[in-house]
């Protein structure tokens, strides 16, 4: 106050810093430094922020778990089964919790890190033929499995025998089902051409035959 005397004191803290120093085909390894409480710290909880989704939270650790790693396998075979993006920006940060007890009148501090991101590198999985008759539902379709492109710079082109246009799409879950403005299309081969860019904005383009098959 103006006598100068201390009523209340402040909880001292430090930065978090969060990194995610590798990523291996799915897994992702995030580490962070130690927070600081008077009290210690009660726990960490991890959070993932992919793409444009809101946070999600991958769960809580205790002081000596500085380093995590996590599978993303399952949400990407999650987002694939949906026919959802896949994006290439996937980010972690943590939230730190003092032990739960009373520092005067004050409550357990909290903290938040920084936000650390990583990416992939893009993969396509291409088919080489679709049978729009099929009773299996993932055979009726040209579908190309697409992982880790950028959103904005995907196309997918179908050409006929003789190079002329019969589809096109910029949804990486596009599909093509083997109609020509809504009329069947014939039997046999088409061509297909797949362009898209990765996270870096370098520029990646597919070419192949397929067979469309009744």
């Amino acid at each position: 106050d103006l006598c100068g005397r201390l009523f209340f004191h402040s909880n001292p803290i430090c930065n978090i810093i969060v990194t995610v120093p590798e990523n291996s085909e799915l897994t992702h390894t995030i580490e962070w430094t130690p927070a600081e409480f008077l009290y210690g710290v009660e726990n960490y909880r991890l959070m993932a922020v992919y793409g444009d989704d809101s946070a999600n939270e991958i769960g809580y650790y205790q002081l000596e778990d500085l380093r995590v790693t996590y599978d993303i396998e399952s949400y990407v075979r999650l987002r694939h089964a949906r026919k959802e993006y896949v994006t290439n920006n996937y980010c972690y940060y943590i939230e730190a919790y003092e032990n739960n007890e009373k520092i005067d009148n004050l409550s357990p501090a909290y903290a938040k890190s920084n936000i650390a991101c990583t990416s992939h590198q893009p993969v396509v999985w291409i088919p080489n033929a679709f049978a729009p008759g099929s009773f299996v539902d993932k055979n009726k379709y040209f579908r190309p499995i697409v992982s880790f492109v950028d959103e904005y710079s995907y196309k997918m082109t179908i050409f006929d025998k003789n190079g002329l246009e019969v589809f096109s799409t910029s949804e990486t879950t596009g599909v093509w089902d083997g109609k020509i403005k809504g009329t069947r299309a014939p039997a046999g081969i088409y061509v297909y051409r797949i362009a898209y860019s990765n996270s870096a904005g370098n520029d990646f383009e597919h070419t192949g035959i397929l067979n469309l098959v009744y």
